[in-house]
């Protein structure tokens, strides 16, 4: 089981880095290409985030570093003690959230900035530019707060 963790933790970061880097190579900076072009419905580009989701808070940026490790390795230590005592689903979450956090992390070791590719919205009304690592922080989040209160505190 310790494997699978693992394995799945490598895989999702690896998707998430492949991604940022073939949108660094093939996507000039500020750059977009459309890919749904019915009302400009969903559009790949090349932004830079130094703030955390959605560009919140862009003007901390050298204290979000040290925030971002803090939490990761807190829910690590708390992962480590109690993974075989929680729920498959919490688990499942646990590994979303943290594998979402440690490829952000990655981007602002390397970057400075997070690499913000996927571009929804309709015309003019667009959805805050986000990447997969984000995705899999937002599905975490949902699956653990779903399970949270179908289940109750049993879970935790």
């Amino acid at each position: 089981m310790a494997r699978l963790k693992s394995v799945l933790f490598t895989i999702l970061i690896f998707i998430d880095q492949i991604l940022k880097y073939l949108v660094v190579c093939y996507i000039p900076y500020c750059s977009y290409v459309n890919c749904i072009s019915f009302n400009n419905l969903f559009n790949i580009v090349h932004v830079h985030n130094t703030g955390i989701a959605f560009g919140l808070f862009y003007k901390y940026e050298s204290n979000l570093l040290i925030i971002i490790f803090i939490l990761l390795l807190l829910m690590i230590i708390y992962l480590y003690n109690y993974w075989y005592k929680l729920h498959r689903m919490i688990r499942i979450a646990f590994c979303l959230i943290i594998s979402g956090g440690i490829s952000n992390l990655i981007d602002r070791l390397f970057h400075n900035y997070v690499i913000d590719f996927v571009d929804i919205g309709v015309n003019l009304i667009r959805y805050p530019t986000f990447n997969t690592a984000d995705i899999y922080i937002c599905i975490g989040f949902i699956i653990l707060f779903i399970n949270i209160n179908k289940i109750g505190n049993d879970l935790i």
